[in-house]
């Protein structure tokens, strides 16, 4: 690279006065994903992706171009601090060179969001001169001047008109978000695991509404196409005796290939990978299939010992509660030996009523504060017998998506402040999220608290969201 920076923490961007809003793994664990060619996966998948992007909002400086130009220094700090926090299955060394593809975009949405926030007013450019003195307080002086710098070069106009007419050539948009199809093969193997995957049945969920069910109307045209080859291939296909199902390995000939076109000589794979080309997944197919085998012969030797040790706890819980149940009864005679000693039946006395009646504690009552604002919502309240919402106080509600499809839920609060900054507007609501439907979901107008998705509160949390995206149950 250009530079070795030698003064450390001193030349990020942004100060590392707080790590990160998404919490690292509790009591020294460490979070698991399984690494493809796509990317990250499993159950943790979603933890690497808001963890890699609030790492790098504290360890990469802004004032980079691209990710491409930013020193060694700093990816080998960012990536040691990920290692400490997630295991993977295969090689780190090899895994890197996968997951980086990722963070490219990671440090493309970072920027757009800073750039939204003290760039523009209203959507339109502010000048520079007024852009050089609305630098943010956790972004350190010379990056900023550096941002700005790039932000308003012509280099970085043209390249935005380039990007703008490339973007109108693809009009066609899809309903994932940031979740790579590797996640969406993922979801599809688990609703209908003896379901064939294919690139088709990837694609069309790519491009509908599932909760209406219905096409985007951008992707009709090519979703009628991709029907109309399927249908002939598999009237084709029951000519020669087979199902007619193109597998994941048919690149070249499924109906994706043939609506689209030869993707052989491009960077990505469509439907499958937007990092990896026609020949790197092919190479990655290749390899888990010699590996296969070896794959299968561990997991009988993973399911014997498994066995094994359900069979010893078995045997440890049976001589547990023999044991619990000796002491029981031994405890029970004991009893009935001291009421008869003073002259009992062998019936306890009554003790007499308590004055004070014990009421449950509901972690989800929080305290208003003592103006009743809301300033103190993150301190639990115990309620008493006049009071202390119950459940059926409560009015329990789903969020939205802007596409209204069920994201969360939750119940309203009645709080007029939250995050002890943000005033909620007449068309807004205060929730506190009990159950997050759909983790990759933007939460409202983020970031708020620090959170930019559903994932970041999946142990419950307060959130603004808008009236006429909230649905009673």
């Amino acid at each position: 690279m250009s530079s070795n920076p030698s003064s450390a923490s001193a030349s990020v961007g942004t100060k590392n006065t707080q790590e990160s809003d998404v919490p690292p793994p509790p009591n020294g664990k460490k979070y698991s994903i399984v690494v493809d060619f796509e990317g990250a996966k499993g159950r943790d998948a979603a933890k690497w992706s808001s963890r890699c992007g609030a790492l790098i909002r504290t360890q990469i400086p802004i004032g980079y171009e691209d990710w491409r130009k930013v020193d060694d220094f700093y990816k080998d700090n960012l990536w040691n601090e990920l290692m400490k926090e997630f295991d993977m299955n295969v090689d780190p060394k090899i895994a890197r060179t996968i997951l980086e593809k990722k963070f490219l975009q990671y440090l493309r949405t970072m920027k757009s969001t800073i750039r939204a926030r003290y760039l523009n007013i209203n959507g339109q450019p502010i000048p520079k001169r007024v852009a050089l003195d609305n630098r943010p307080d956790d972004i350190e002086k010379i990056w900023w001047e550096k941002f700005v710098d790039i932000e308003y070069s012509d280099k970085k106009k043209e390249q935005c008109k380039k990007n703008a007419e490339n973007k109108a050539k693809n009009p066609i948009t899809h309903t994932l978000g940031r979740k790579p199809y590797s996640r969406v093969y993922e979801e599809m193997a688990k609703e209908n695991p003896t379901e064939k995957l294919s690139r088709v049945g990837a694609w069309k969920r790519a491009h509908t509404k599932r909760k209406i069910g219905e096409v985007l109307p951008c992707a009709v045209e090519k979703y009628a196409q991709i029907e109309a080859a399927e249908e002939r291939q598999k009237i084709q296909a029951s000519l020669n005796g087979s199902d007619g199902i193109a597998s994941l390995e048919d690149f070249e000939s499924d109906p994706i290939a043939e609506v689209f076109g030869s993707e052989k000589k491009k960077s990505y794979c469509r439907a499958i990978s937007s990092t990896s080309s026609v020949i790197q997944v092919k190479m990655t197919q290749a390899t888990k299939a010699i590996s296969g085998q070896r794959d299968i012969e561990d997991l009988r030797q993973w399911k014997m010992e498994l066995q094994n040790q359900i069979t010893d706890a078995m045997n440890r819980f049976n001589s547990m509660t023999s044991a619990f149940m000796s002491m029981h009864q031994n405890m029970l005679q004991n009893m009935n030996m001291q009421h008869n000693q003073f002259g009992g039946n062998g019936t306890p006395r009554a003790e007499a009523a308590s004055n004070t009646e014990h009421t449950p504690v509901d972690p989800k009552n929080f305290n208003t504060g003592s103006d009743g604002h809301g300033d103190n919502i993150a301190s639990p309240v115990l309620p008493t017998n006049n009071g202390g919402p119950s459940s059926k106080e409560k009015k329990y509600v789903i969020l939205l998506s802007k596409d209204l499809e069920e994201v969360a839920k939750g119940y309203l609060a009645s709080h007029k402040t939250c995050h002890q900054r943000k005033v909620v507007q007449d068309g807004e609501n205060i929730v506190w999220v009990t159950e997050v439907i759909d983790p990759e979901a933007p939460i409202f107008d983020g970031p708020q608290d620090g959170n930019y998705k559903l994932c970041d509160i999946v142990d419950g949390g307060f959130v603004i969201w808008p009236k006429y995206r909230l649905q009673n149950l």
